[in-house]
C-alpha cells in the first residue's frame, strides 16, 4: 500500500509543479514537428522512456523515503523492466 501512495503522491506532485508527464511531451513534440525523420522520432521515444523511468522512481520516493524497503530504481526494474 505504501508504494502505490507512494506513487500516487509524485504524479501528482509532478501535476502540481506543471511538469509535463513523459506522454505529454512525446505528443508535444510529435505536435511540433509533423515533418521530423524516423530518427527524429525514435530519439525523441526513446527520450520520452527515460523520462518515464526518472518519472516513476522520482514518484516512489514520495514522502516516505525511509520507510521504503526498495529504492526507486529497484522499483522500476522489479515492477517495469521486463513487461
Amino acid at each position: 500500500m505504501v508504494l502505490i501512495s507512494n506513487l500516487v503522491y509524485g504524479l501528482n506532485n509532478l501535476k502540481r509543479n506543471k511538469m509535463k508527464i513523459a506522454v505529454e511531451w512525446l505528443w508535444r513534440w510529435i505536435m511540433d514537428n509533423p515533418f521530423g525523420s524516423f530518427q527524429d522520432g525514435l530519439n525523441a521515444y526513446n527520450k520520452a522512456k527515460e523520462m518515464e523511468k526518472q518519472q516513476i522512481i522520482d514518484a516512489f520516493y514520495g514522502e516516505a523515503k525511509s520507510t521504503s524497503i526498495l529504492n526507486g530504481e529497484q522499483y522500476y526494474k522489479e515492477t517495469f523492466k521486463n513487461k
